[in-house]
């Protein structure tokens, strides 16, 4: 599928194939939005469950297929993002601490 129909499919579009092909829909909360207007992202769902500790992501991380979407499950938290400092950068590019602070 090209990247022009993939922009123009919505929420509906997507739980109406999963329907036809007896796939089981699930969706996150009505609330979830993305973090910049306009972004979108689309691909196999990665489903991730936070207990605590970054280990569980960065294994799912090494694991991941290109084109995979990790979602991450923190259990309904909106007060923090548990895994934004791992994914922020490619891995090999992340900055030392002394080159943050600079």
């Amino acid at each position: 599928m090209d990247s022009i129909a993939h922009a123009e499919l919505t929420t509906a579009h997507l739980a109406d194939a999963c329907l036809r092909l007896s796939i089981s829909v699930r969706c996150g909360p009505h609330s979830l939005r993305p973090v910049a207007p306009n972004l979108r992202a689309g691909g196999r769902a990665c489903p991730v469950q936070h207990f605590g500790s970054v280990d569980v992501f960065l294994e799912a991380l090494a694991e991941a297929a290109p084109g995979e979407v990790m979602v991450v499950d923190n259990a309904g938290r909106i007060d923090e993002a548990c895994v934004g400092d791992l994914v922020r950068e490619p891995p090999g590019v992340r900055k030392s601490a002394d080159e943050e602070r600079a």
